[in-house]
């Protein structure tokens, strides 16, 4: 994977968003910088979907393989007991909504979000009409992954994902810091290797774009002031859109810790 350091954040409007041509939105992502599409998506209806989906109590999927058949997908990810700071492993602890196209649809977030997203993936060079046909046997499909990190324990590790599939990673914030956590979040390292917080930049409904093999991870949050009010319960939410390997393919390439 070639690696890619942080540059710079750059704003731009939703309506400036969809003007600006693939080749020079993968241009600048591929430099090294964050795209931040302000107010992506209609908040309020983001935050219904989430809250229903959280109180859908649904069960834990027996598999986690994407294999032809699969049904959307819910697990939880628990981190071992043993980690160290200095630890290199890829570890998650959160708790994880696997959502394919060729499933119903029943929280309709899918049908909110494919919008946006299609322009995504063709700033990844793919035809979306035909991206979204794809079933597992094809070997590249869609993937919308919404992820809750608790309060103190959800967290994950410092990693690069592959880039060989897409090199621009897309992702939808839920919840915004500063009013639903004042510590922890999303993370990226610049060229020399700090941490820059982007979740500070970043408002509930933005769409945030970036390089795939861009060192990044997610520190635990923190809810310190009294005054911060959350959008939804639970922690940080957030939605990844991205497109992956199935598990037909064979030595599939996945995220490696950093």
């Amino acid at each position: 994977m070639k690696k890619v350091f942080f540059k710079k954040i750059k704003k731009v409007s939703l309506a400036n968003f969809k003007k600006l041509k693939s080749e020079r939105l993968l241009k600048l992502i591929t430099d090294g910088n964050i795209i931040i599409i302000r107010k992506a998506i209609n908040k309020n209806k983001l935050l219904k979907i989430c809250e229903k989906i959280d109180s859908s109590k649904q069960k834990k999927s027996k598999t986690t393989k994407m294999v032809q058949g699969i049904k959307n997908i819910y697990y939880e990810a628990e981190a071992p007991t043993n980690v160290k700071k200095d630890d290199k492993r890829y570890i998650v602890s959160n708790r994880s909504w696997y959502f394919f196209p060729w499933n119903k649809d029943k929280f309709n977030l899918v049908k909110l979000v494919q919008p946006i997203f299609n322009k995504v993936i063709r700033i990844n060079g793919y035809n979306h009409t035909k991206i979204l046909k794809n079933t597992p046997k094809n070997g590249i499909i869609q993937r919308f992954h919404l992820m809750n990190y608790p309060y103190g324990t959800g967290f994950i590790s410092r990693h690069v994902d592959p880039s060989k599939i897409v090199k621009v990673t897309a992702g939808i914030y839920i919840t915004e810091y500063w009013r639903d956590y004042d510590k922890g979040g999303f993370y990226v390292l610049n060229k020399k290797k700090k941490k820059v917080v982007v979740d500070k930049h970043v408002k509930s409904s933005d769409m945030v774009l970036f390089y795939s093999s861009m060192p990044h991870g997610v520190d635990s949050i923190y809810k310190n002031n009294s005054k911060v009010k959350s959008n939804i319960d639970g922690g940080r939410w957030f939605l990844n859109m991205t497109l992956v390997a199935s598990h037909h393919i064979k030595n599939r390439i996945t995220s490696k810790g950093y």
